[in-house]
């Protein structure tokens, strides 16, 4: 006879180290309070939260530089969001009807149940670019737990058009003409304007982008990839190569 099981948020975060933490605890805040509609009556509210994990950044930053005598404080920074991510985690556990898309749009991970289906990865976030050498950016965006794979899609000139979308197989379709992308397959067709389009397949969160033009605009949208599926494009982030 099978059980149902309720799922709740895992609790490993306990155990990152700093910088894996500090990216965790901005997911979270993106998932809680950021989402149309946000999470309803959350534990703290985005001012407090946000300046909990503004803290443990500021802390964490000074005793990766500073050494032993930034422990104490960095170690009172890290207790304090710790019980701010547990509250949380309890507040979405005791949601009605809670399960793990609800879970992962809160940016925590679902714990493993006996009944649950593996689901996609959530949207990536905290998409950062920096400039590295001549002619080269760097991309990157947080991590989320149980992804396999991260792409990254990179369009020089300009953004992707508004008639695109992503199917639930993954596929990219991208349709300049018509307002409404047609069902796939269609063929590939040419870029009148001659835009360089990189779709990078590395499974790292960290790209890098050489050969590039100065003084071009790029455009970069993140996605993951889990056994289950594929998860919908990032926000665009761009930046003019150096």
């Amino acid at each position: 006879m099978s059980t149902t099981t309720t799922a709740h948020c895992k609790v490993d975060y306990h155990l990152f180290n700093g910088a894996d933490l500090d990216t965790f605890a901005h997911l979270v805040a993106e998932g809680i309070y950021t989402n149309n509609p946000p999470f309803t009556a959350p534990p703290l509210t985005q001012l407090a939260f946000n300046a909990l994990v503004d803290t443990f950044h500021e802390k964490y930053e000074a005793y990766k530089n500073g050494g032993k005598a930034q422990k104490g404080a960095y170690t009172i920074a890290r207790t304090n969001l710790i019980k701010a991510l547990d509250d949380t985690a309890d507040y979405v556990d005791a949601l009605p009807a809670v399960d793990d898309g609800m879970i992962q749009l809160a940016g925590y991970t679902p714990t493993k149940t006996g009944d649950t289906s593996a689901v996609p990865p959530p949207t990536p976030t905290v998409v950062k670019l920096s400039h590295g050498a001549s002619g080269e950016i760097k991309a990157e965006c947080g991590a989320i737990t149980g992804s396999i794979t991260y792409g990254c899609l990179m369009i020089a000139e300009k953004p992707l058009p508004d008639g695109f979308a992503i199917t639930n197989a993954g596929q990219i379709i991208i349709s300049e003409n018509k307002p409404t992308p047609p069902i796939p397959p269609i063929p590939p067709q040419p870029n009148d304007e001659g835009s360089l389009i990189i779709l990078d397949l590395t499974k790292s969160r960290k790209k890098r982008f050489t050969g590039l033009v100065k003084g071009t605009e790029y455009f970069f949208y993140f996605y993951a990839i889990n056994s289950a599926g594929v998860s919908q494009l990032s926000e665009m982030k761009s930046m003019v190569c150096g």
